[in-house]
């Protein structure tokens, strides 16, 4: 029996990872994705999470105070839930790298935005009074109230980490306590652009190089394996002057790898530019693509067919008849039917 936990990236991630195990083993390891895995190591008594909607309108309660107009966002609803995103990163990225934000009002590096800066720790100073009071979790505050969970690292002996990305300070502090309970081993794969990550793992001592597939063992500092990465250079370049001839390429190279008798599941299109996606759509006359990225609600039948029938109800105008009329008309018959109300 597999009995080590598997902590990947994303539940995709995982997906992925047992679809490759299926056929081999009916013992598979614990897998859970990362965001889990630090929620099951973080205890906050007495707390519970804020969602996104309170977690807008208390920020919006914790702005009102005269400085607060310096940064230039309005404190209507509208305007300030547009924005709010924006204030949110900045406090989760001071969080996430154990970062005092009282420390940015000294450091020189933004001496420039220091008003702006006095206000930001003003807002924040209030926001997590506010939610203090309230009893109110928010993320940004979980390493200043978490306690370790102490008995799920007992339980799950044996760790490995597959790491993708970035890991933060926290994080890293997260897995540091995890060692003195239990192995910790980190899968991590060097490449020229993660210099970031490989430097912060040779703080802790280990050597290494890029391009190379490590497993390293964090309770004794060493590295366990080490696997050199092969790359894929069978790679071809094209260019074109209209988006729609890439489109044409995409399905051409799609049929001449079916022909030579790859699968079509392991074909795969990257875009990097996503506005792409609704051209290739499109085209996608036999629904052959599965869009990874999903549909946003507002492109969905029923919102276009609702949308429609809302605009002719507002407005008998050819323009709106001819949308009608290409999208369909039954919502618009069934939203039309009157009934009488006798008083």
């Amino acid at each position: 029996m597999d009995e080590r936990t598997l902590v990947l990236p994303s539940a995709r991630a995982i997906r992925a990872e047992q679809q490759k195990l299926t056929e081999q083993s009916l013992f598979l390891p614990n897998y859970i994705t990362m965001s889990d895995f630090i929620a099951k190591l973080c205890i906050v008594d007495e707390y519970q999470f804020i969602d996104e909607d309170s977690r807008v309108l208390l920020l919006l309660e914790a702005s009102d105070f005269k400085e607060f107009s310096s940064l230039q966002i309005e404190r209507n609803f509208f305007t300030f839930t547009k924005n709010s995103s924006y204030i949110f990163k900045f406090f989760e990225e001071m969080s996430a790298e154990l970062y005092d934000i009282n420390l940015l009002a000294t450091a020189d590096l933004y001496a420039e935005y220091e008003e702006h800066i006095t206000i930001l720790i003003e807002l924040y100073k209030r926001y997590e009074e506010l939610c203090t009071k309230r009893k109110y979790l928010d993320r940004i505050f979980l390493p200043k109230l978490y306690k370790f969970n102490e008995e799920y690292a007992k339980s799950h002996k044996d760790v490995v980490l597959k790491l993708s990305g970035h890991l933060t300070n926290f994080e890293f502090e997260l897995l540091q306590k995890y060692t003195e309970y239990s192995e910790v081993k980190i899968d991590f794969t060097t490449s020229d652009f993660n210099h970031k990550m490989q430097t912060r793992f040779e703080e802790l001592g280990f050597d290494l190089e890029a391009g190379y597939e490590y497993l390293l063992s964090l309770n004794k500092k060493t590295i366990l394996s080490k696997q050199r990465v092969v790359k894929n250079k069978n790679v071809m370049c094209e260019s074109f002057g209209e988006a729609l001839l890439q489109v044409a390429f995409v399905k051409k190279k799609i049929y001449e790898f079916v022909q030579k008798s790859y699968k079509p599941e392991k074909i795969a299109v990257i875009l990097p530019d996503e506005s792409r996606a609704a051209m290739l759509k499109i085209f996608d006359e036999k629904c052959n693509f599965n869009f990874a990225m999903g549909e946003p609600f507002i492109k969905s039948s029923i919102y276009v067919r609702l949308n429609a029938s809302i605009k002719r109800l507002d407005l008998d105008s050819q323009e709106n008849s001819a949308r009608l009329h290409r999208v369909g008309d039954a919502l618009y018959i069934l939203n039309s039917q009157t009934s009488t109300i006798k008083i």
